[in-house]
């Protein structure tokens, strides 16, 4: 995967310092990155390097510099007075947001669209049961922070309300909603834009989901089968997990396409029932595929399950799906 020139210019060395060290540590497979705090290092530097992304504080003169070798200019200031979209960005925030406003930026100046692809194979894991409470959600998201300690993984929820911003402590701007939105208009930008939407849970990425999911009814099987589709080719993912509900249209096609399929249930009757009509209509519906993907497993009564998505891994949750599925699957959880 070619990685994007990016050059960093500010002479305050604190701060540079820090995002670039951010940027090397996060987007290291995505960026190349050079740090500059002296305006004729940079002019010297530009001359005979192409460069996708030129971040360049407000206190220097551009007119000086020769930005025939720069595709795109973002402009960092510290004052918000001088904020302007897609132009002049403010600074002093927290770096996983600055790095999105770059990109964001990036995406809507850059003269020549880019696209990053990925050679490897994508495994979409779906995970989803007839049978509520049965801590489907919290499975999706232990094993997607075990998975990504060591191969990187993007998780997407489709909970009616996931309640994922309330429980995480923050606000997102933009959701899976979003998302299917920046395909539709230009499958070109898809790399990039996907990186303005992701949020993280310890090491693990996710795509914030819907605020309801009635936004979800005029999105159908196609729509999810090319986003599926646009995360494997222009993404460097290995992992995509799916925490699916019956809600979204085209279910049975989706997990069809799954490489692999996780049922979780207990060991009620009701539990029992439901499962029985589940797989029922996937036969009577010629979805035996399905069936064939799918390992069911009975999660039993854990009393330390964690509120805090960050500490599941350290759970017994954890020691269960690692014994249960990545030892089972030859999965290296890594450390």
């Amino acid at each position: 995967m070619e990685k994007l020139k990016m050059a960093i210019c500010d002479r305050e060395e604190g701060f540079a310092r820090k995002m670039y060290e951010y940027i090397l540590l996060t987007e290291g497979e995505t960026y190349d990155v050079n740090l500059f705090t002296e305006e004729e290092a940079l002019k010297e530097y530009l001359l005979d390097n192409p460069t996708n992304i030129l971040v360049l504080s407000d206190e220097y003169d551009r007119a000086r510099l020769n930005l025939a070798n720069v595709e795109s200019l973002v402009i960092l200031t510290g004052d918000k007075g001088k904020v302007k979209e897609h132009e002049i960005i403010y600074k002093y925030r927290k770096r996983d947001e600055l790095l999105r406003e770059i990109t964001e930026a990036y995406i809507g100046s850059a003269k020549e669209k880019r696209s990053i692809t990925c050679e490897k194979g994508l495994k979409v894991i779906g995970v989803y049961s007839p049978v509520k409470r049965c801590f489907q959600t919290s499975f999706s998201l232990t094993y997607g922070q075990m998975l990504s300690k060591n191969h990187k993984t993007l998780y997407i929820g489709f909970e009616n309300f996931s309640g994922f911003d309330e429980m995480l402590n923050r606000i997102t701007k933009l959701n899976i909603i979003d998302l299917l939105y920046f395909l539709e208009c230009d499958e070109n930008d898809f790399s990039m834009r996907i990186k303005s939407v992701v949020e993280r849970i310890g090491d693990l990425n996710y795509i914030p989901p819907a605020r309801s999911f009635l936004e979800f009814k005029d999105v159908d099987s196609k729509n999810w089968e090319k986003l599926i589709k646009a995360i494997d080719e222009k993404t460097d993912y290995e992992y995509l997990i799916l925490d699916m509900s019956e809600h979204v249209m085209g279910l049975f096609d989706i997990l069809q396409s799954c490489e692999k399929v996780f049922t979780i249930t207990d060991e009620s009757r009701i539990s029992d029932a439901k499962m029985a009509q589940y797989l029922s209509i996937l036969k009577e519906t010629a979805y035996e595929k399905v069936i064939e993907k799918t390992e069911r497993l009975k999660i039993p009564v854990f009393y330390d399950i964690p509120g805090e998505y960050e500490l599941l891994p350290l759970s017994q949750l954890a020691s269960f799906i690692r014994k249960k599925v990545m030892s089972k699957e030859g999965i290296y959880e890594g450390t």
